[in-house]
């Protein structure tokens, strides 16, 4: 048991990120590993079902789950640095996989994927499992062969909220370089989840673009990678995100609808978003004019059967809601790796390449209907030991609210019900007729929430979402169309994809031009929640009024308790504020006269506004309004030694202080 405590405290730091020496290409196993994987993987394109661990079906974890265990996240990561260093010329490497699987992606059946997904976790898994053999210390072989076991290819929840101070984009997606434990120990090696390296570029099939003169995978490519944009673009987007997958759960009980872009247009149904063109925004998101902006290119980029196995886990999820919903006949789009546009597909159609054995049979989606059939199942999804469905069910809808229902409008609805009615309830009331003592300040700064308003009588609410037809290919590639609401601030020059407007994301094929090649002109469909957008209509207003404040002077407090009494130059729609005359009284200290002060939007806690104008404070974040006879010491600047309130307002400080909840 020490020896595995030791061992455990010794590999924990697994995979961190370094930067200050240059790195290997991939980790140097002190053999020739690239002929023992050679022979390993010279079988013919045969998805079989992964044997089970224990006797029980393995789950493929979030990444973030993955990363708890380092045996595991250490397997994981050499495992793709030996796929994406293999050579390109191998049938099993990632360049041929990534190839392979890009011929594939134009079918509108997501069943391709999921059978191709589960040809990378296949290869993954032996990799992973001859890699597990290769520790000598009989110690960390028995913990090694234990983590590759039940070893699943895990993806990437980029709807669910993040864990608290952490970002939705991973830190290991954005660092070039990893120090990583082995069976030859410590090495520091390209990070295979920041890049693909192209060993060597072809030019003419990377012919578009700057596409030619990238050596490896690139993201938001303005000069070089700029992983930092992706990460905070996905940030202000995740929300929507969150309620497009909430609705398509929720709301679309037919296959045809949920399932592909097309269906809208081509049927004249009313259901116009999808999974697939939610997939297509996380692509945009992610790319942002790199590999995975475009069609042609996306597969190449590491973290692409991360979103991958992702989407194959929401697609798992809706067929264990809606079991009785299936593949629908349809007419292919456009080409794919054996269909010529105009077939028919159903649910009989062949998924080549992929054989479901060695005797030449091809997978469909009649057999592919069921995860347990390629040895694998999701948290969510794995039936449970009571077998009932209706158990099973009721669990899985308890794990979407969890996970998905906080940007819902009913979730945000009822949130706002429930507030509401706790504030007309008893000490609320009398602080209104003015009868409250002084000792208690609660928080009475919150007006209704725009939300509430939408509830009816019977307590039905209206949902309120944009449905938009586009031409595919209408421009040279993928693109964003961004919408900005009526009244609202005008949009920044630059930065729009950070700024809070709504918009949506069309993913094609550079270079493509339907027009131009005889071609029909396919109409894709889209849909765009406005709810999110309502819960913030109450900032934008704030944001207006006070770019209408030039020349007040108000005072302003900052979340870290500094107070700064000036008269507004300019505010920002970002709610960047620019003042003159400044005196600057921080937490604890003296105050301080500034000609001029500029203060970030997103350090401000509240303002203070001269009692001419109509409104008086205008809160930003959470925190109670300040009572009155605080806020006149603020106004007066002074106090500025004071303590801050207890959570009932009643704290004291040195002098007279600022007591505030």
């Amino acid at each position: 048991m020490e020896s595995r405590v030791a061992l455990w405290s010794f590999i924990i730091l697994f995979a961190a990120a370094v930067t200050a020496v240059p790195y290997s290409p991939t980790y140097n196993y002190g053999f020739d590993a690239a002929n023992l994987v050679k022979r390993q993987t010279q079988d013919p394109i045969v998805v079989t079902k992964l044997p089970l661990a224990n006797g029980t079906v393995p789950l493929r974890p979030e990444i973030r789950q993955m990363k708890q265990n380092p045996y595991k996240w250490n397997l994981f990561l050499l495992s793709m640095s030996m796929l994406q260093y293999t050579n390109q010329n191998d049938e099993i490497s990632w360049y041929q996989i990534a190839g392979r699987f890009i011929r594939s992606t134009l079918e509108p059946n997501p069943n391709i994927k999921q059978v191709f997904m589960e040809f990378l976790s296949q290869v993954l898994f032996r990799l992973v499992q001859m890699i597990a053999t290769w520790f000598t210390d009989p110690n960390e072989r028995t913990f090694y062969h234990a983590a590759a076991a039940d070893f699943r290819i895990p993806y990437w929840d980029w709807a669910a909220s993040p864990p608290a101070g952490e970002s939705v984009f991973l830190p290991d997606f954005e660092s070039e370089g990893i120090q990583i434990y082995g069976p030859n120990g410590w090495q520091y090696i390209a990070n295979p989840l920041y890049s693909y390296k192209f060993n060597p570029l072809d030019p003419k099939v990377f012919s578009q673009g700057d596409f030619p003169n990238w050596t490896e995978t690139k993201r938001a490519p303005f000069e070089k990678t700029d992983n930092r944009s992706v990460a905070h673009s996905i940030e202000h987007a995740r929300p929507a995100l969150q309620q497009r997958l909430y609705t398509l759960l929720s709301n679309y009980k037919d296959y045809g609808p949920f399932s592909n872009k097309y269906w809208g247009t081509a049927t004249n149904q009313s259901q116009f978003d999808s999974v697939e063109a939610l997939h297509d925004a996380m692509h945009v998101l992610v790319g942002n004019r790199g590999h995975m902006y475009y069609i042609q290119y996306s597969a190449f980029d590491p973290v692409f059967f991360l979103h991958h196995t992702m989407a194959d886990r929401v697609v798992t999820m809706w067929q264990a809601l809606y079991p009785n919903s299936w593949v629908t006949p349809q007419v292919a789009m456009e080409h794919s790796f054996t269909m010529p546009p105009g077939e028919v597909q159903d649910v009989f159609t062949e998924l080549k390449p992929f054989y479901a054995n060695a005797s030449g049979a091809f997978w469909n989606s009649e057999m592919a209907n069921d995860t347990l059939h390629f040895g694998y199942s999701y948290a969510e999804t794995i039936p449970g030991q009571a077998g009932s469905k209706s158990e099973d069910r009721t669990r899985l809808i308890a794990a979407i609210n969890r996970l998905y229902g906080s940007s819902s409008p009913s979730t945000l609805v009822q949130k706002r019900k429930r507030a509401l009615e706790r504030r007309d309830r008893g000490k609320f009331s009398q602080l209104r007729q003015g009868t409250l003592s002084d000792d208690v300040s609660p928080d009475f700064s919150r007006e209704p929430h725009v939300a509430a308003s939408l509830v009816t009588d019977d307590n039905t609410y209206t949902e309120w979402i944009a449905n938009v037809h586009v031409q595919n290919g209408a421009l040279n590639g993928s693109f964003t169309i961004h919408f900005q609401a009526i009244g609202g601030p005008h949009f920044p020059d630059t930065g729009w994809e950070l700024f809070r407007s709504f918009s949506l994301s069309c993913f094609c094929g550079l270079g493509v031009n339907w027009s131009t090649q005889g071609r029909d002109i396919l109409i894709l469909t889209h849909t765009i929640p406005i709810h999110t957008r309502h819960t913030e209509a109450a900032n934008m207003k704030l944001v207006r009024f006070l770019m209408k404040c030039a020349n007040e002077t108000v005072t302003i407090e900052l979340k870290n308790g500094t107070i700064v009494h000036g008269t507004i130059t300019s505010v920002s729609p970002q709610m960047n504020t620019a003042l003159r005359t400044v005196k600057m009284t921080p937490k604890g200290q003296d105050a301080v006269s500034l000609d001029t002060m500029n203060i970030r939007g997103s350090t401000i806690r509240y303002f203070i506004l001269p009692d001419s104008l109509p409104l008086d404070t205008l809160l930003i974040d959470d925190a109670p309004k300040p009572k009155n006879k605080a806020r006149k010491e603020a106004e007066r600047g002074t106090g500025g030694r004071g303590g801050r309130g207890g959570p009932r307002g009643r704290g004291r400080g040195r002098g007279r202080g600022r007591g505030r909840g």
